[in-house]
């Protein structure tokens, strides 16, 4: 279960790619079965999710709600083990990165790590990654 309730946990989420306000990654584990994406638009959230072991939604797989407007745009999704967030503004799930092929250059030097390493939320014994500046 993700950190918002949702059924991805963008911490597990190896980060690829990111620019800004954006990335894309994999996902290996338990939660790597299955599809899932999450929208919204200032008050109005979007949301289906066909991944096992995850709480039935209001019409069975999808729902549409009225949310408390925390960022203006916000979307995630996962296809199996691709995933990838959006938002404007930056947000705790989706915060201001910088880096491709693996390689992450913003908040911290990073190399082929999740993003819970990356923004020292992993949750883990580990210490947070450095910052850097």
């Amino acid at each position: 279960m993700g950190g918002d309730g949702d059924a991805l946990d963008n911490n597990a989420i190896i980060v690829t790619d990111a620019c800004c306000c954006m990335y894309d990654g994999c996902l290996f584990g338990d939660g790597c079965i299955g599809c899932m994406a999450s929208e919204t638009m200032c008050c109005l959230e979007m949301e289906f999710c066909c991944k096992q072991g995850a709480e039935s939604l209001c019409c069975v797989c999808c729902a549409i709600r009225c949310v408390s407007p925390t960022v203006c745009i916000k979307s995630q999704g996962q296809m199996c083990c691709l995933a990838g967030a959006a938002a404007i503004p930056c947000d705790e799930e989706v915060p201001c990165m910088v880096g491709t092929c693996g390689i992450i250059c913003y908040p911290t030097i990073a190399i082929c790590k999740t993003l819970g390493d990356i923004t020292g939320n992993s949750g883990g014994d580990a210490p947070p990654a450095e910052q850097v500046g």
